[in-house]
């Protein structure tokens, strides 16, 4: 029994200070993370998303040219006047057209801006691992008198870890999640792309290249919140477990991994604000 306690306080000490800093998922690229999955994706764009873009881009390119017409007509101004608004309105289309084109590498840009904001900020966490004296704790453990303070001892611990486990997995949940998201974005994204300048139409490829913008962003706010708590977590055993304070160190452990939980959770919420997205 005195393994078993030991070796599931170890567990939750060492996934406490594993659950901040360096996480792999928030550093990788869509194409990483899953190669096959991001190659369909990309299928999906090229040859579902593309054509259907076009045509938007087409209807729009001759909505803008038919207001171009009414507004020269309306000024009664002269031929340099109308060839300038057209002039315009091309420009606006080749510029809409190569957007369309490069859309794939629009997305990359701003999920790498995402990536190398992670990587700078990784270069200065505070970092840290834990110290506890475990082999005091043994001892501690061992002269507990009779079988009930023990069996009471394993049944706590046992629900902390089961906790703490839980939260590890909704945490795990909510960054894959992230980047479904960013692969669901990536499928589509030409299509709301071509409305860029369609005028009024043009807030819905802005609220789209917003809102892509903060599912990036919530991989550096949920790195940041990671950062913090593995350095918060490094000093929970300091002194408590040497001293025998098994509940304190293992409650504080599992208090901030929910507080951890909750950040993560808001964190695509404040993303938004941030970016301003829908």
């Amino acid at each position: 029994m005195e393994d078993y306690i030991i070796g599931v306080i170890e567990d939750i000490l060492n996934g406490v200070t594993s659950m901040g800093g360096d996480n792999g998922l928030l550093v990788q690229t869509p194409a990483q993370f899953n190669s096959t999955i991001y190659s369909w994706v990309q299928g999906i764009c090229q040859s579902a998303a593309m054509p259907v873009a076009y045509v938007v881009l087409a209807l729009i390119f001759t909505l803008e040219l038919y207001n171009a017409s009414t507004r020269i007509d309306g000024a009664g101004a002269g031929a340099t006047f109308g060839a300038e608004m057209i002039f315009k309105v091309m420009i606006k289309f080749v510029l809409c057209k190569m957007a369309v084109d490069m859309t794939p590498q629009i997305l990359g840009a701003i999920f790498e801006l995402s990536s190398n904001i992670i990587g700078n900020i990784s270069g200065g966490t505070p970092g840290g691992s834990v110290t506890a004296d475990l082999d005091t704790l043994r001892t501690a453990v061992e002269n507990m008198s009779g079988m009930f303070p023990k069996l009471f001892l394993c049944v706590q611990v046992t629900i902390i870890w089961i906790t703490f486990k839980f939260s590890s997995l909704l945490i795990t949940v909510v960054v894959i999640g992230r980047m479904v998201e960013i692969y669901i974005y990536t499928a589509i994204a030409a299509v709301p792309v071509a409305t860029l300048g369609g005028g009024e139409l043009g807030m819905i490829g802005k609220n789209f290249l917003k809102s892509f913008a903060a599912v990036c962003v919530q991989g550096v706010l949920i790195y940041i919140a990671m950062s913090m708590f593995g350095t918060l977590a490094v000093s929970i055993p300091n002194g408590g477990l040497a001293s025998g304070d098994v509940t304190g160190v293992l409650f504080q452990c599992l208090l901030y991994s929910l507080v951890l939980v909750m950040a993560v959770f808001s964190s695509g919420r404040l993303a938004k604000s941030i970016c301003n997205a829908m």
